[in-house]
């Protein structure tokens, strides 16, 4: 890239910082003008960003949770409730169930883990909650 002309008289060096960043944005042009191909795209990604976003509430403090495997499971943990969330469940009924049902498991039985996602679990909970109609009121 050589001399980009700004709008006034002042040159942008290829080198300088908004000469790299000018150069770097023509380098990702095709992507970024990818959502004029197809009117479902959308120009930015906003949407799904807001989305995630609930789910890394303390991404700054688990870097000092205690060191990279408490991080890492940590996150872990945020991430299983900002899933059960998600599915629409309570995160203290999905953890309760979870934590209630996982000493039974085998580690080997992968459907029995399988059981235990979020959104596999969110499904059976709300199959259950159809089959069961919650208790008549007794009044005395």
């Amino acid at each position: 890239m050589g001399l980009v002309r700004a709008a006034g008289p002042t040159p942008i060096l290829p080198k300088s910082a908004p000469g790299q960043a000018l150069d770097y944005t023509l380098g990702q042009w095709g992507a970024m003008a990818r959502y004029l191909d197809d009117g479902r795209a959308e120009i930015d990604n906003n949407l799904v960003e807001n989305c995630l976003r609930p789910a890394v509430p303390g991404r700054r403090n688990h870097l000092f949770i205690g060191g990279a495997q408490a991080g890492g499971k940590s996150a872990v943990f945020h991430s299983l409730l900002a899933s059960a969330a998600s599915q629409g469940v309570d995160p203290q009924a999905y953890l309760h169930d979870v934590f209630k049902r996982l000493p039974l498991i085998n580690p080997a039985d992968e459907s029995a883990l399988e059981q235990l996602r979020p959104s596999v679990w969110a499904a059976a909970f709300k199959a259950q909650q159809k089959q069961c109609p919650p208790p008549a009121l007794k009044i005395a």
